[in-house]
């Protein structure tokens, strides 16, 4: 956006700089004139759309669980492209305190929903977010996709054994487990698991020999 302005002055610089060479001052008065509202035009449109946002999006981050599950619906009923965009716009809020995680994870659950594969990058950074809640749902989404690529990115989680509260509470490394074995990486969870347990099956050391 900035780079936009820039542009656009300069531009209209060169335009009035050239029209006065020509002595052309009315037509360099007036491109002057327009050099300057355009950028001036161009920070308000972009104050109002900042002021005009969705009213969904502010409510999903709200801290108020049944308005945020609400918003969360309406959202899912846009356009797939709207819908994306609106959602990486709530994950990107930064995480200020413990409140902001069902806003934070009702995104990405929205992501996977949608199974969103232009929001992989943002999932994958999710898969760190300091909210149990939020890493497991980013593991989930990410099954949900179905990238195998994201494999290497959701493995780290089965040594994470925060607890993520909800109807049951479990691990983020049960999570974790379930999103590889949706992406066919079954056999990479047996092996981390008796790795954890001092046991080293036969694949295990077939994959570390490379053999």
């Amino acid at each position: 956006f900035i780079t936009t302005l820039q542009f656009m002055l300069v531009a209209g610089l060169i335009v009035v700089g050239l029209l006065a060479e020509r002595k052309h001052a009315t037509l360099a008065y007036l491109a002057l004139g327009i050099t300057m509202a355009l950028p001036l035009a161009a920070i308000l449109a972009y104050g109002l759309y900042l002021q005009l946002r969705p009213a969904l999006v502010r409510q999903l981050r709200r801290n108020d669980p049944l308005k945020q599950k609400q918003a969360l619906k309406e959202i899912l009923r846009m356009p797939r492209k709207q819908a994306i965009h609106h959602l990486v716009q709530v994950l990107m809020t930064p995480y200020e305190t413990p409140s902001s995680d069902l806003a934070h994870s009702l995104a990405v659950e929205g992501l996977g929903l949608l199974k969103a594969e232009e929001a992989i990058p943002i999932l994958c950074e999710a898969l760190n977010h300091p909210s149990a809640m939020v890493r497991a749902k980013a593991a989930w989404a990410l099954s949900e996709i179905g990238d195998p690529s994201t494999i290497p990115n959701i493995i780290p989680l089965l040594g994470d054994g925060s607890t993520v509260k909800g109807e049951r509470e479990r691990p983020v490394s049960d999570y974790a487990a379930d999103a590889l074995a949706k992406l066919s990486a079954k056999k990479l969870v047996k092996a981390f698991g008796e790795a954890m347990q001092g046991r080293i099956g036969k694949w295990t050391k077939t994959q570390l020999s490379g053999k």
